[in-house]
């Protein structure tokens, strides 16, 4: 007989299946989803909406200024204050906020534990692209360079760079 965590694994996507797939909805077996739609009922900010807002208007008009067309922010859970601050969003692994200069941000993390969003802290974040994958620095870095491609920034600053492990931006910095 299969052990019982053997037969029912979830299994996190690959990079290639979020190609064209806007939000964490498809491929992803869970008790409670990861869209938007679902995460959103959770939804419990300690500061109104209009504070992130403003934060995110503060960083753009900073980016715009240096000609940066998106910020790549990096953290884990030692050190989560700068994704804390733009999108409450608490890792327990590792995640950056990708901010594109006028285009919704999105998470990349590998923190999910058990594929479940109630686990991984996913409805604590007003962000409604959220991307788990494996804890694997290839793939993490695969899906940050896809992310930034997509939107076609040619300057991308940085934020937490001595968070940001040498295995993911070796993996990284040849794609960007």
């Amino acid at each position: 007989a299969t052990p019982y965590a053997a037969k029912n694994r979830t299994r996190i996507p690959s990079a290639d299946a979020w190609e064209n797939v806007s939000s964490m909805t498809v491929g992803f077996p869970s008790q409670v989803p990861y869209d938007w739609e679902t995460r959103r009922r959770y939804l419990d900010l300690p500061f109104p909406q209009s504070e992130y807002d403003g934060r995110l208007r503060k960083v753009r008009k900073a980016m715009d200024e240096k000609g940066v067309g998106a910020l790549l922010i990096f953290g884990d859970s030692g050190d989560p204050g700068d994704i804390l601050y733009l999108s409450n969003f608490l890792p327990f692994g590792r995640a950056a906020v990708l901010l594109p200069l006028s285009e919704a941000p999105q998470i990349i993390t590998d923190a999910v534990l058990h594929g479940e969003p109630i686990n991984s802290y996913a409805w604590m974040t007003w962000v409604q692209e959220f991307r788990p994958v494996h804890h694997s620095a290839e793939e993490f870095a695969e899906a940050i360079s896809r992310s930034i491609l997509k939107l076609g920034a040619k300057k991308v600053g940085l934020v937490g760079r001595d968070k940001l492990p040498m295995s993911i931006w070796e993996a990284l910095a040849p794609r960007v």
